[in-house]
């Protein structure tokens, strides 16, 4: 394994992910006549053995000043790109100031889309008129319709597109997030049937607040919860009360139970989870044959040891517990947001989750300074079972952390072509080994 993975079945991808030459392919095609000032790769999700999704987000210099404009790009296995945009080309496109949206790289085997089109996000066609959709929003949530500045806070291609809407009152900001088709309303649902919990109402967990969904655009519009990322309040946390709050409230949240999911939330299935598992750890195998052994030996460990559901230990879940989805408020409360993923499981898949989560985090920011990732790990153990109130079984802790730690984070370092990337894999793959020892 190289310091970036680059899959032999997509021969033109390793020129895509050069900002550089990407921009210059982009400069003399579709956008011609344009003066691109900047080109920058935002998100990058391989698709193994199918093709890779790149997200640039340009900077175009006008007479007028600076044109923010993201675009997509599918880099497709040979001659498969084709297929790709002919089937495109039959749904409608939005227009764009570059006289179309869509376009087709021959001689790079990629197809280029330029936002609001979106293969699977119809939705965001609605932010071409971004007048006409505050108005929208800002009648449905206070009576009037007021304009607003709607900016984009986060565009990952073909899954969602986060918004912050500012109203011209200032004091109303809202988010709203646009799904696929058929996505919102179970996320709706899901929101809101939290929002209403006892944990909610009573104020030991927050959340945002849900406010309206719009069905034509699939989108959900939530309140702004006002606080500071949490994730910038560790490398200043010397006593570690940030850490044991944020256990106190997962915590909360799984104390909830699956009463609020009855029949809405969907339900963890292990042989699914087993399946992403043992494929994480085949594509890690393939790509790093130097681990190949002592992956084969860690999948053993961890089949002969999964623990299993019980059908009364089913907790709602959020799902993507990471530290950009907590915000740390004045009150010195944490907040969930990015609700997006709630289910029902075992309480300590979440747990696990977010302790892998902190590990790799501080993989990358140990130049920021701030406490060890197992100092970490403590202060949020101790905070989440004194909220909890209840023993925990260590042996299957550490098999979800271990299992987090493969079949999330290193495989993440494969699918995100992550510079760099082996050894942050390589030390992903010890760690996880350390962890399952004795199991």
């Amino acid at each position: 394994m190289s310091e970036r993975y680059i899959p032999a079945e997509l021969p033109y991808l390793s020129t895509l992910l050069d900002e550089r030459l990407a921009g210059t392919i982009l400069a003399d095609g579709p956008f011609r006549g344009w003066m691109i000032a900047d080109c920058r790769l935002e998100q990058i999700k391989y698709r193994p053995g199918r093709n890779c999704l790149l997200t640039y987000h340009l900077q175009l210099a006008t007479k007028g000043g600076m044109l923010d404009v993201p675009v997509y790009l599918m880099a497709c296995r040979a001659g498969e790109s084709h297929q790709i945009h002919a089937a495109a080309a039959k749904t409608a496109t939005v227009q764009t100031p570059f006289s179309q949206g869509l376009w087709h790289l021959d001689q790079l085997d990629s197809v280029l889309w330029v936002f609001p089109n979106d293969r699977k996000l119809r939705g965001i066609a609605a932010l071409n008129a971004p007048d006409s959709l505050s108005s929208e929003v800002a009648s449905q949530i206070g009576g009037s319709r007021q304009r607003g500045k709607i900016e984009i806070i986060r565009y990952v291609a073909e899954r969602s597109c986060t918004v912050r809407l500012r109203l011209e009152d200032v004091a109303t900001v809202s988010y709203g997030k646009f799904y696929r088709p058929g996505e919102s309303d179970p996320a709706w649902n899901a929101i809101g049937s939290l929002w209403q919990s006892e944990s909610c109402r009573s104020g030991s967990l927050t959340i945002p607040e849900p406010l309206i969904r719009l069905d034509e655009s699939e989108s959900v519009w939530l309140r702004e919860v006002r606080g500071v990322l949490l994730e910038r309040k560790l490398p200043e946390d010397l006593t570690g009360e940030w850490m044991i709050r944020t256990g106190r409230t997962i915590a909360e949240l799984h104390k909830i139970g699956a009463t609020i999911g009855s029949g809405s939330l969907p339900v963890i299935v292990e042989t699914e989870r087993r399946q992403k598992l043992e494929n994480a750890i085949k594509l890690l195998a393939m790509v790093n044959g130097g681990q190949r052994g002592r992956l084969a030996e860690l999948a053993t460990k961890l089949a002969r040891k999964e623990p299993r559901n019980r059908p009364g230990n089913l907790a709602v879940l959020h799902g993507d517990l990471h530290l950009k989805n907590m915000i740390a408020l004045e009150s010195d409360a944490i907040a969930l947001i990015d609700l997006d993923n709630l289910c029902l499981g075992d309480p300590l898949i979440d747990l696990g989750s977010f302790i892998a989560h902190l590990y790799y985090w501080h993989y990358w920011s140990r130049e920021a300074g701030g406490s060890r990732p197992e100092l970490l790990v403590k202060q949020l153990l101790a905070g989440y079972f004194e909220a909890a109130g209840e023993p925990f079984n260590e042996q299957s802790l550490r098999w979800q952390i271990a299992a987090a730690l493969i079949g999330e984070r290193a495989v993440r370092c494969i699918t995100r072509l992550k510079p760099g990337g082996r050894p942050l894999v390589d030390w992903l793959i010890d760690l996880a080994a350390q962890t399952v020892e004795g199991l």
